[in-house]
């Protein structure tokens, strides 16, 4: 899933589908279906997860890349909690939705490696988090992403014109530099 967006507030420019790309070409290469979604909005995402997740025989590697977002959920003034989601150019799913079509949609004998890569915003997927501890998920789906929930993005610095750690961009290199070098490698030791 590639979003790379029309609408101009959104835009990310040819990164997002050299990464999905590069994804691609190496899945290809070992074999795999290739199936892009770009720029889907949310319901077309939801349709081809659940057919996926579905009839998927072995492997599934769902790569995501593009936006994500934080959204707070308030009754009156008051936090009542908060929600990691993509963002597709006019809604967004949050991670509880993707709980949800991960628990619905179990299939015992299909591996599932979800990879996102978000930018300027949250990892989603971390299956490890409270808001998927609701849902009985399968044990044979791992999430990697760019991002550790533990030390949040940063961004490049106008005044010295460094960029700090933010690793957008070449985190799917190196990903799939580690996964080419090591092809036995499984996501679990990827993941470290």
């Amino acid at each position: 899933i590639i979003n790379s967006y029309n609408r101009k507030t959104y835009q990310l420019g040819s990164g997002p589908i050299n990464d999905g790309y590069m994804v691609a070409k190496q899945h290809q290469l070992r074999n795999y279906y290739i199936y892009f979604l770009h720029n889907p909005s949310k319901s077309q995402f939801k349709k081809w997860t659940v057919f996926f997740l579905n009839n998927t025989q072995k492997s599934l590697t769902i790569f995501y890349e593009g936006r994500s977002t934080t959204l707070v959920g308030t009754e009156g003034d008051v936090i009542k909690g908060q929600s990691d989601a993509i963002v597709f150019e006019l809604d967004y799913l949050i991670d509880q939705e993707m709980g949800e079509l991960l628990s619905q949609n179990k299939n015992e004998n299909c591996h599932v490696l979800l990879i996102s890569n978000c930018c300027k915003g949250p990892s989603i997927w971390c299956l490890d988090s409270e808001r998927f501890l609701n849902f009985e998920l399968p044990p044979n789906i791992v999430s990697i992403s760019s991002i550790n929930k533990a030390s949040p993005p940063k961004k490049y610095n106008k005044k010295n014109g460094k960029r700090s750690d933010f690793i957008d961009g070449i985190f799917v290199y190196y990903l799939l530099k580690i996964e080419k070098e090591n092809p036995n490698i499984t996501p679990e030791e990827i993941s470290r």
